[in-house]
């Protein structure tokens, strides 16, 4: 609220951050409408914050989608190879070294010839989701493609990455599905092979996959349903 003739004073006001200003003496109509015009702008404020927080929103929700495998709701390929990039960068920075597991169910082609493709999507769900569940803070999990998954497993060395890879092979027995097509079990089981960096490696993440894929087709090649270190 400024004089009529107090320009310097107004001027200073507005550069202050005002947004609106009254001469003296005060009119209530004046006042009124003034105050009607401020709600007005509030509201538009309100409904412009609430705008930006619902495209956050949807941004995050659509980032999520598409970064998140469909059928197993686990992440996608995308979203790992964003997180080995992370990991390969705190490996080389600070030391931070990491453990990846690459998990494969035996005989799968066979189940799905028997029991059909439907069926075997619901035996991939429900296996993705006992290896989220047995999964520590820190732990990610990912659809491969097809019936292969990656574990990726901070701070953890080969023989504490495998221990953890046994318990979910152990929790994927405990589902006790059937397979007929995989003797000697005659359950749906995992194979997984388990590779981690030494401290003082630069290789890339590409050879810490290559290699757990290697462990992965020795531990497949040894009858199943087990876990094999890379060499």
């Amino acid at each position: 609220m400024v004089g009529e003739r107090d320009g310097e004073g107004l001027f200073a006001a507005m550069a202050a951050g005002a947004d609106d200003f009254l001469t003296r003496p005060a009119q209530a109509e004046q006042l009124h409408a003034r105050l009607q015009v401020a709600e007005r702008f509030s509201l538009l404020h309100r409904q412009y914050a609430d705008g930006l927080a619902d495209l956050e929103r949807a941004r995050r929700a659509l980032r999520a989608s598409a970064r998140t495998d469909g059928l197993t709701q686990l992440w996608n390929r995308l979203q790992l190879n964003d997180d080995l990039e992370l990991f390969q960068g705190q490996l080389q920075r600070y030391g931070h070294r990491y453990a990846a597991a690459i998990v494969d169910v035996d005989q799968f082609r066979s189940y799905n010839d028997v029991n059909g493709q439907l069926a075997g999507d619901e035996a991939l769900r429900g296996i993705a989701a006992t290896v989220a569940r047995q999964l520590r803070t820190g732990d990610r999990a990912y659809r491969y493609g097809g019936d292969d998954l990656v574990v990726l497993l901070p701070e953890q060395t080969c023989d504490s990455a495998r221990v953890a890879v046994e318990r979910i092979r152990e929790a994927v027995d405990g589902l006790s599905l059937p397979h007929t097509g995989n003797p000697p079990w005659h359950l749906l089981t995992i194979s997984a092979g388990v590779a981690a960096f030494r401290p003082d490696e630069t290789a890339t993440y590409d050879t810490l996959l290559t290699r757990a894929e290697e462990a992965l087709l020795r531990a497949k090649a040894g009858g199943g349903n087990r876990i094999t270190l890379a060499d």
